[in-house]
């Protein structure tokens, strides 16, 4: 008896360790499986393995270290600086406490402050001041003492002294060619442009589209551009709210949040959702983040505006608009507006507070 009960023993336990190879090998098939899975979803976005350039993007990685990968400052004079972390010795002179949806770090808060007669006549005289913000301004001045008055108000009109994304707007205009869309200021997830247009292949590559007014500009800018012995080819354009967010998420996933929202916006925040973006490349480099280094781009940065386009993300701009240096990144404003972002030498989003915001 005891021979056949140590027999069964041992036929038991090599059914046992048969079973328990089998449950692994399926394992790791389901593994491999997921994995599979996940290579085909990121490479449906544009995710190219084993290449150092990023993905077309509002803000891309890019490996053009001269003029990108370093930290801009705003023209000659300092960037302006961020309000300190809140204390719990002084109350904050504006709502906000409350927490950005995408990261447990708290917002910072301005200073408090007390509000005189003069502070009231150094701001008032400026045609763009709001009386709702006289607060923000003195205490964003203090802070920021080297800047003028009209930066001061420029700054805080446009959101700057609250951290990017902490306070971010609904767009109520969509359809408006000056529509700002930016970190303070975001797009309905179902916002689609009812005018556009797939572009035509001898100014794009496959499938861009964009609003048809901006898309008919455009194509006088590239055959005008040709001309003159250039090349400027759209190749990335209008993106759906839920596209963007994929790309946003993947370069996060890659970078880590800070570095991914130096160059690539949040869904919604995104200008290629407007319709009225386009990234461009040269003939002569076909990497649209190398343009800056063209003659293509020579001729662009003082020609775009007279067909109704800005460089959006100029170099030096950074504490303005939060991203790199974007020489490849057009925004239509039409021609009129861009003449005049052109010759005020500020950022769209200077301008629009300053001259266009109602």
């Amino acid at each position: 008896m005891r021979v056949e009960g140590v027999s069964i023993i041992k036929k038991l336990t090599s059914i046992f360790i048969i079973l328990a190879m089998i449950t692994s090998l399926c394992a790791c098939s389901d593994l491999h499986t997921d994995n599979d899975n996940n290579i085909h979803e990121q490479s449906s976005l544009g995710i190219s393995y084993g290449e150092t350039s990023g993905l077309l993007d509002d803000n891309p990685t890019t490996t053009d270290t001269s003029s990108s990968n370093h930290e801009p400052t705003q023209g000659t004079s300092q960037a302006p600086t961020q309000p300190p972390t809140q204390s719990a010795t002084k109350a904050p002179v504006q709502e906000a406490t409350k927490q950005s949806n995408e990261t447990s770090t708290l917002i910072p808060t301005l200073p408090a402050v007390t509000v005189t007669s003069a502070d009231v006549a150094t701001f008032s005289g400026i045609s763009y001041y709001k009386p709702d913000n006289i607060v923000n301004y003195v205490a964003y001045k203090q802070l920021n003492p080297n800047l003028s008055k009209e930066d001061v108000v420029t700054h805080v009109n446009i959101g700057l002294h609250t951290p990017f994304y902490s306070k971010v707007n609904t767009i109520s205009n969509p359809n408006d060619l000056l529509v700002l869309c930016n970190k303070y200021n975001s797009l309905d997830a179902n916002y689609v442009p009812a005018d556009l247009v797939t572009m035509d292949r001898n100014y794009a590559s496959s499938g861009q589209k964009m609003r048809k007014e901006a898309a008919e500009a455009f194509y006088k800018l590239s055959a005008d551009a040709k001309d003159a012995g250039y090349t400027i080819m759209a190749v990335s354009t209008y993106r759906s709210y839920s596209y963007q967010g994929k790309l946003y998420n993947t370069y996060v996933a890659r970078d880590g949040q800070t570095k991914a929202d130096t160059y690539s916006a949040r869904a919604g925040t995104s200008e290629h959702q407007t319709g009225l973006a386009v990234d461009v490349t040269a003939g002569e480099i076909a990497e649209y983040n190398k343009f800056g280094n063209t003659a293509s781009y020579q001729w662009a940065k003082d020609n775009i505006h007279n067909y109704g386009f800005i460089i959006r993300y100029p170099e030096g701009k950074t504490p303005i608009t939060g991203y790199k240096s974007e020489p490849w990144h057009f925004r239509y404003v039409g021609i009129e507006t861009a003449k005049a972002v052109y010759e005020s030498g500020l950022t769209y989003d200077e301008y629009y507070v300053r001259y266009l915001a109602k």
